[in-house]
């Protein structure tokens, strides 16, 4: 289905889909509305692809086409094929909401973007180094693989790749102040703060191999 700008009709009233000659268009915003929806719909295709999807949801104003592409056509960045962001301001945010969302450049929202699917049996940043016997770190940057170093343990290879990422973000931060991309303020402020977490599913799993018995937390 062919997106295009978006745009009013007579009323005032944002349009969101309509035929044209016996074929249906769609406006960038409501393309944007409609899979923010699908994100948030539960136990939905979406949040079975994409687990991290799990439990978001949408703000009452959100939930209303006509306020949610308002919205977006007064944010920075939407008109420049920016990427919706819900949780670079509030980290671990599960609400899309005119609070919390914010649009970044593809580059960046790549950056911080987890890929706990494709990580495979290690945590994010690690690989087997089979020559050495040592666990091998490495960063994605600009969709390039930069190799970090070879550490003793899946740990402290994780724990390195942190380091990384976060010293990243900041250089993030400086592109961002430098008007390499403009952004709104709030975004600069936030990497200058980001901090990356420890993988602790992956370490809770291996824990429990190890002890042979679930890691449950008592009381």
């Amino acid at each position: 289905m062919p997106t295009i700008n978006d745009f009013k009709d007579r009323d005032g009233v944002f349009v969101g889909t309509f035929m044209c000659l016996g074929k249906q268009y769609t406006t960038k915003s409501y393309m944007l509305w409609y899979d923010v929806r699908k994100r948030c719909t539960k136990g939905g295709s979406v949040q079975k692809r994409e687990p991290t999807y799990t439990d978001c949801t949408m703000s009452g104003n959100f939930s209303n086409y006509q306020y949610f592409a308002e919205w977006c056509t007064r944010q920075v960045g939407y008109n420049l094929g920016y990427h919706l962001d819900k949780d670079i301001l509030f980290k671990n945010n599960k609400v899309y909401s005119e609070e919390s969302c914010v649009f970044v450049p593809r580059q960046l929202n790549n950056f911080l973007t987890s890929r706990n699917k494709c990580r495979g049996q290690f945590p994010q940043g690690v690989s087997f180094h089979k020559n050495s016997g040592l666990y091998s770190s490495s960063i994605s940057i600009s969709n390039v693989s930069t190799h970090i170093g070879l550490y003793r343990t899946p740990l402290d290879a994780h724990k390195a790749y942190i380091t990384a990422k976060e010293c990243e973000a900041r250089r993030w931060a400086k592109r961002l102040s430098n008007k390499e991309f403009t952004v709104d303020e709030r975004v600069i402020d936030a990497l200058l703060k980001w901090r990356f977490e420890l993988d602790e599913n992956y370490f809770n799993i291996a824990k429990e191999r190890i002890l042979g018995e679930p890691n449950v937390n008592t009381i």
